[in-house]
């Protein structure tokens, strides 16, 4: 069976739902397809969305930025995995990008979190979401999406609903095997030809790809199942580009169109069960994955058993498939080190990737993953020291804890602790139940209970912990001398104001976690007035523009904070010799003194890939490995190299996915209707490609959209719900073919669960 469409894209996360309302309000026709029921690990995500330059919340929460602030810390923090002129328009574009999300439904919110966290809980939601108090005009940028617990699910229901009203058609449970190419020149009268890409759960030889020239294989794609491949990717960590013999085999041909595996015609049965096991796969399998393993496998079973082969015609595709994190052999293969609880969903494997490298597209940054080891919340746990097994100091402690996993992941052994004392843990001990969410209320007390060593003396505890007693006595010492009364003081002393604006008075943490005296705003900004959390856990009196109370970096100091061994000595006022902000730097005196483990192997440490497809900054179209184009295939999203490929920090992939996508479906759109760069967005003229559309129609029977309503979902739809529970059941019937456009659309509580390859997207 065929069908066809102007646009195919290729994964429903958020960067395949941007992708598809910008190439549908350009006046495409575009058919979405998903391995799952669409979401994918944005559904699954905090919902934060990384956002500045002066937008909506910012200046509603008394925040100035500007684009030019972001673009310098986001420089430093992200490196070189774009050019200075893409990083640039993205920061420039940063305001306006979270004013096009709320346009189409998406809300925010204003309320600044006072203290520094990991995620805000529901008083709060605008934050610093990375490392901004380490560098000059730091300012919170973490938007996350207004809703209870993880809102990630309401980031992508809102999408997918502007989508629909578009009349976008979406095919759910429809797993893109292969790419169509044109046939080679020399083989022009022949039909056009499939790179074949089965997967990790490969169709049935029966669904092998239909007649034509040879399969294409890409020497360049990353091996995954029983498609080992040989890859010129370094596999260590690092920026990197593959090099491909594929591109002279690819020169000339063009994308037209996507084969795929589909459960549209299934029983309802198989197709209710699909759901549901990939449902238990998830959320429950994020936390207990051979659980997640074993639901996948049998959810696979159903694909191969009853999946059927369709063949979608298209004049473009995008491919917003996520990463490979959920791939053990592209893993092993490009970043070995790495081991910790993978994000996102079974369809983060690298599959969307593999459609790319096996049409002859060229990868880089497949070596990069961030890994995350958090001390917050509770906010209190900055104030301790993180040492390695000899007992000394190698990272500034307030640091993203992308940072902190990278820097404990290159101490011996993975192995580190952080040094408190009992003045610090019993501030985090109250502040545990009013700065954490569930999902994080359990970790900080294991960490403060089970993972905790204790002792009287530091002779005694270094002893315990296979320490040098002489070594961590010093460490110590240390930070106690930088804790001291003096010039930009700590906690310990008066803390007079720096240049960008620091605490006076007392700065010792009030209840809520912030800090409290009077903290008088300088050019960066503070809070003004006391810093002591009101009823509404913000700050009881007037916010001032700027970061959070005494963590403003002074203007003119080095960029922050380096989690080398070799620290930079920073300047005298404001910072210690790691580049921790002083305002948090605590005296350790108060006997017993702890060790909280926070080694990599003690509990799993978050972790998500980073690396691509390469592709042209300006347009989104993938590239060969010699930065040719290949003439219709775009990739976004963590399918693609963008923003977020260098590093991370909470917010910046969401924010990607959204850049990138709405940049490929705008030029996917653009190029195929022939229409100018100025394109106009409220063009709804709609057309289609010469061939029929096969029988999907606007009188077609309903899509399966599960449950992507007009209204805001509950936040977890995995399982474990953070309000209130399902109100409808899954087993409505359905019959996946097109969209309804009527108001009986909203009647599946139910959003999006994980796309995968046959279409998940990086969120």
């Amino acid at each position: 069976m065929d069908e066809s469409a102007t646009v195919v894209v290729v994964g429903f996360g958020a960067a395949g739902a941007c992708a598809a309302i910008e190439a549908a309000e350009a006046g495409a026709d575009v058919l979405v397809i998903d391995r799952f029921t669409g979401g994918g690990a944005t559904a699954i995500s905090g919902g934060v969305v990384y956002a500045g330059g002066g937008t909506r919340q910012q200046q509603a929460a008394g925040v100035t930025d500007t684009p030019s602030a972001m673009y310098a810390y986001l420089r430093h923090e992200a490196g070189d995995a774009v050019s200075p002129a893409t990083l640039r328009r993205f920061c420039d574009e940063s305001a306006d990008m979270l004013a096009w999300l709320e346009d189409h439904g998406v809300p925010f919110d204003a309320r600044l979190c006072p203290y520094k966290t990991s995620y805000p809980t529901n008083r709060h939601y605008l934050y610093q979401s990375g490392s901004e108090h380490a560098h000059p005009d730091p300012a919170p940028r973490g938007h996350r999406v207004h809703a209870p617990g993880t809102s990630g699910g309401t980031l992508h229901a809102h999408l997918a609903a502007a989508a629909r009203a578009l009349g976008v058609r979406f095919l759910p449970q429809t797993q893109a095997v292969s790419l169509i190419l044109t046939p080679p020149p020399e083989s022009s009268t022949a039909e056009p030809s499939s790179a074949a890409s089965p997967g990790p759960q490969a169709a049935p030889s029966t669904a092998s790809p239909l007649p034509g020239p040879q399969t294409a294989t890409s020497t360049a794609s990353p091996s995954s199942g029983s498609q080992a491949a040989t890859s010129a990717a370094a596999p260590s960590p690092g920026p990197q580009t593959a090099t491909s013999t594929a591109g002279a085999e690819h020169a000339e041909r063009r994308v037209v169109g996507v084969e795929c595996r589909t459960l549209r015609d299934a029983p309802a049965w198989a197709r209710f069960a699909h759901r549901r096991l990939h449902r238990w796969s998830v959320k429950p399998g994020l936390y207990l994955p051979g659980f997640g393993r074993a639901m996948h496998r049998l959810a696979a079973r159903i694909e191969n058993r009853h999946g059927r082969t369709l063949r979608i015609h298209a004049g473009a595709v995008v491919l917003t498939a996520g990463g490979f994190v959920f791939d053990r052999e592209m893993m092993q293969e490009h970043a070995p080190g790495y081991r910790g609880l993978r994000l996102g969903t079974p369809g983060d494997d690298g599959s969307g990737i593999r459609l790319g490298t096996e049409a002859g597209a060229g990868v880089g940054h497949l070596g990069r993953v961030t890994l995350w080891r958090f001390l917050t919340p509770p906010s209190a746990l900055l104030g301790g020291v993180l040492v390695d097994r000899d007992g000394h100091r190698f990272c500034d402690e307030s640091r993203y804890g992308a940072a902190l996993g990278d820097a404990i992941l290159h101490r011996p052994g993975g192995r580190a602790w952080l040094l408190i004392d009992a003045t610090v843990l019993a501030e985090a001990r109250r502040q545990l139940r009013s700065q954490t969410l569930w999902f994080q209320r359990l970790p900080a007390w294991w960490l403060l209970t089970v993972k905790r060593l204790h002792a009287p003396t530091l002779a005694q505890l270094a002893h315990g912990a296979g320490m040098d007693p002489s070594a961590l006595a010093a460490t110590v010492a240390t930070n106690n001398a930088a804790a001291a009364p003096g010039p930009g003081a700590g906690p310990s002393g008066p803390a007079a104001p720096g240049p960008g604006g620091g605490l006076s008075g007392s700065a010792v943490p009030g209840p809520g976690g912030g800090l409290s005296g009077s903290a008088v705003p300088g050019p960066g900004g503070g809070l003004s007035g006391s810093a002591v959390p009101g009823p509404g856990g913000g700050p009881s009196g007037p916010a001032a523009p700027g970061d959070m109370a005494g963590l403003i970096a002074p203007h003119g100091t080095a960029a922050g904070g380096t989690c080398d061994s070799e620290a930079t000595v920073r300047d005298a006022v404001g910072f210690d010799d790691f580049g921790k902000p002083l305002a948090l730097v605590r005296p350790l005196v108060r006997p017993p003194f702890s060790l909280l483990d926070m080694s990599l192997r003690a509990s799993p440490a978050p972790m998500l890939t980073l690396g691509g497809l390469t592709v042209d900054e300006e347009t989104g179209r993938v590239l060969r490995p010699g930065s040719t184009e290949i003439p219709g295939l775009y990739a976004a999203g963590r399918t693609a190299v963008g923003i977020c490929s260098g590093s991370y920090v909470s917010g910046l992939s969401l924010a990607d996915c959204v850049f990138s996508g709405r940049r490929a479906g705008r030029d996917a759109a653009a190029s195929l209707l022939s229409l100018r760069r100025s394109w106009a967005p409220g063009s709804r003229e709609r057309w289609s490609t010469t061939q029929d559309r096969q029988g999907i129609s606007e009188s077609a029977p309903e899509a399966d959209w599960q449950g992507i309503s007009e209204s805001v979902p509950e936040p977890d739809r995995l399982g474990i719900p953070e309000s209130a529970p399902e109100s409808a059941p899954e087993s409505a019937p359905e019959s996946e073919t097109a969209v309804r456009h009527t108001a009986a659309e909203a009647s599946d509580p139910h959003p999006a669960g994980g796309a995968g390859q046959w279409g998940r997207t990086g969120g």
